[in-house]
């Protein structure tokens, strides 16, 4: 009975303004959920994936910080604009960014504790597990993975110059607005589609239905543009640094390469879950979506001086 009286209040004045109210308010939270961790929130989430030691954080050694000036000086960024971008060292062994150029708070580039390797030699074997447990580096598979970890320097200089590059692009606000576009346009295509054929006046299961199409519509061609523009960008990205400096071009085949080691190596120690995560050629699982452009191929689009990248 109380369901029944609360779905006949929705259909009333008052309970559609409640619901449009509700869409207002999930498109302003949903905007706010990107929003607020790359400007407001950077700080805090800075310190989320900051790498402590002893409870304190692990500040940026000082060769690894003249990599990362190295980095903005081969991109040509002007010097009043090197505070934008602020490293620190954040947990596991991927390099990370936060923020958006275009915003005063900057952009935070987290650099992993492997970059700080001089050489396999200094790699603290012991502390490095995987799925909670050791790793048997006397092994083909650990000693690929332990091999893999020490990145050369070209290779950390492309990949913080990755990290910079594609943090200047239309990226984050292209995220931003189809997110928000996209869940308001479903609102209003639900909507309009009650008034024109008079949904209101049948039953709450066909309506829900109708939600749920259209919702997984937006859903799907948000996923869809998301991962377009997340490819497109790191092509465009890649295809600068190629051009822009040797450096970048000999850093970006090394670091494709320790990348594509690493992922091997995993796929082998990890067994199932690494078989889910990783092809037997490296590159990452996405199921149905392409979230990034494929690693063998960015590896190849490096080697070759006169091979085109190809967004696939």
């Amino acid at each position: 009975m109380n369901f029944q009286r609360l779905s006949a209040w929705f259909l009333k004045d008052s309970g559609k303004k409640f619901v449009f109210g509700c869409a207002v308010a999930t498109s302003v939270g949903i905007g706010c959920v990107q929003i607020f961790p790359n400007t407001f929130l950077l700080d805090k989430y800075k310190e989320i994936i900051h790498l402590y030691k002893n409870g304190f954080t692990v500040p940026v050694s000082r060769s690894l910080l003249e990599r990362f000036n190295k980095a903005l000086e081969l991109l040509e960024i002007d010097e009043i604009h090197h505070k934008q971008f602020n490293p620190f060292m954040t947990c596991g062994f991927d390099i990370l960014s936060a923020g958006t150029y275009y915003s005063h708070f900057g952009v935070i580039i987290g650099l992993p504790i492997n970059y700080t390797y001089i050489d396999v030699e200094h790699i603290e074997k012991s502390k490095i597990k995987i799925l909670d447990q050791g790793v048997a580096w006397e092994t083909d598979e650990g000693d690929r993975l332990l091999k893999s970890l020490a990145v050369s320097e070209n290779a950390q200089i492309y990949a913080i110059a990755h990290e910079i590059q594609m943090r200047q692009t239309p990226k984050y606000f292209s995220d931003l607005f189809s997110s928000m576009g996209l869940f308001i346009g479903a609102y209003s295509v639900g909507n309009h589609m009650n008034k024109k054929y008079n949904l209101y006046g049948r039953s709450f299961g066909l309506r829900l239905c109708l939600y749920g199409l259209i919702g997984s519509f937006a859903l799907v061609n948000y996923l869809f543009i998301k991962d377009a523009t997340q490819v497109y960008y790191e092509k465009k990205t890649d295809e600068f640094l190629k051009s822009k400096s040797p450096v970048f071009q000999e850093g970006g085949k090394e670091f494709y390469e320790s990348i594509l080691n690493r992922n091997k190596a995993l796929r082998s120690i990890m067994g199932k879950v690494g078989e889910y995560h990783y092809t037997l050629m490296g590159n990452e699982n996405y199921g149905f979506r392409q979230k990034h452009l494929p690693l063998v191929q960015r590896r190849a689009f490096f080697e070759e001086s006169h091979l085109p990248l190809q967004s696939v």
